[in-house]
């Protein structure tokens, strides 16, 4: 068979020219598709790998501890900071400051933002690790904000002292309206602890002594909540119920 195109000589059996690779023709108007070859498919995007998903007591726990870690750090940067000696000894010009009260303001406000936003946090992770306890959460964050009132008179008190012409007055004043708030967010956190300790009695038993329920109670593994003989479901987190 001869090629159509550059007229070499091919076998029949061939069924494209050994010399310009023109398709050759079987017979008249009947001629061989080309092949089709396609590219290969590209190779997917590099993806960078995905944090391992943890779970919400895990979360709690560990944002727990960085909150810790950070609090004694910032707290110790300060100290490192007031020992240096030539951060004693700077002065900012037109300012009644010292460099250290400067430092240690800033340090204080970002304790105090540090511990608001944990407080935050703790108040929509607590109750969905610990339902039979979301209460609790309540008490914690009250303490939280008990201690940034005092870490709020840290700061504020040198500025004052450095700044007012009758500081005692001011601090007088300032100390009153800290302790009425600081004992009306005890008072409350207390109240909570009292309300809810009857509820929390069974479970805390439950979880401290291992001890078995009595009366054939039923203890929901989720939330640790003592639910009556026969109850296929917990009442308080709504988890199914295993005697095992």
């Amino acid at each position: 068979m001869n090629c159509p195109n550059c007229n070499a000589e091919n076998e029949p059996n061939n069924e494209f020219c050994i010399n310009c690779g023109t398709p050759l023709q079987e017979s008249v108007g009947a001629t061989t598709p080309p092949v089709q070859r396609t590219p290969p498919p590209p190779a997917p995007p590099l993806t960078p790998p995905q944090p391992m998903a943890r779970s919400l007591p895990e979360l709690l726990q560990v944002l727990t501890i960085r909150m810790v870690v950070i609090l004694i750090g910032l707290w110790l940067l300060k100290a490192i900071l007031n020992w240096l000696p030539f951060i004693k000894e700077l002065r900012i010009p037109d300012s009644p400051l010292a460099t250290t009260t400067i430092i240690d303001t800033i340090v204080y406000l970002i304790i105090i933002g540090l511990l608001i936003s944990y407080s935050r946090m703790l108040w929509v992770l607590w109750p969905q690790v610990l339902p039979r306890y979301r209460e609790a959460a309540t008490f914690l964050v009250m303490l939280i904000y008990i201690i940034v009132l005092v870490v709020l008179y840290l700061a504020i008190q040198p500025i004052i002292l450095g700044l007012v012409t009758r500081p005692s007055q001011v601090l007088t004043v300032l100390q009153i309206v800290l302790f009425v708030a600081a004992l009306f967010l005890l008072f409350y956190a207390l109240v909570i602890v009292y309300q809810r300790l009857p509820f929390w009695l069974p479970s805390v038993r439950q979880q401290v002594t291992f001890a078995a329920p009595q009366s054939n109670e039923v203890v929901c593994l989720y939330c640790g909540n003592l639910n009556n003989p026969g109850a296929k479901f917990c009442n308080v987190c709504g988890q199914p119920l295993s005697n095992k």
